[in-house]
């Protein structure tokens, strides 16, 4: 291929076309998914370091995978690779939450970017681990970082309020937009 085609090839890419009142674009993989909350943005890296761009981005309503000893997705090594989810959602008043891990590999778990699990090493068996945790009221960003260096590949995890009186002091948040009306026919 000469050089000509290659610039024209490469400017056919970034062109955003306009169909039907909907833009279509040819972004790469991870600027294009867009998940809704409370749905995971899933980011595949062929290393365990997250560097470069994504090998695929999908959706992923769960963090619940067993690889085995495969691959996790096409053009992805089976060792040495990492998967990232993020997910940004309200959490309304806040309060107490439980954050539950497990992984065969490592796994690092955020929230607004600091660690909230720490789990990163190269180990043989399933680690797991539990943490409480307040998270304040209004939106926040989870981020679940694992990664496989060899053998069998799986990854756990799930967050949850707490919500028994004796640990979730919270007040809810008042209800907006409510409106009372009185019909003076009916009474």
């Amino acid at each position: 291929m000469n050089p000509a085609r290659r610039t024209t090839a490469a400017a056919a890419t970034t062109v955003v076309l306009a169909t039907a009142g909907t833009l279509l674009s040819t972004a790469p993989a991870s600027a294009a998914v867009s998940c809704a909350s409370p749905v995971f943005k899933r980011q595949f890296f062929a290393n365990t370091s997250f560097s470069g761009t994504p090998k695929r981005t999908d959706c992923d309503t769960a963090i619940d995978q067993n690889w085995g000893t495969n691959a996790p997705a096409t053009g992805l090594p089976k060792d040495n690779f990492g998967v990232r989810w993020t997910l940004t959602r309200d959490f309304g008043s806040g309060g107490p939450f439980t954050f539950t891990a497990s992984a065969l590999d490592g796994i690092r778990v955020y929230l607004d970017g600091s660690r909230k699990i720490d789990l990163w090493k190269n180990a043989s068996t399933t680690v797991s681990k539990t943490v409480n945790v307040t998270v304040p009221s209004g939106k926040h960003t989870l981020r679940v970082d694992y990664v496989n260096w060899t053998g069998s590949a799986k990854v756990k995890f799930g967050y949850a309020a707490r919500t028994s009186a004796t640990v979730d002091k919270v007040k809810p948040l008042a209800p907006t937009g409510a409106k009372v009306t009185y019909d003076t026919t009916t009474g």
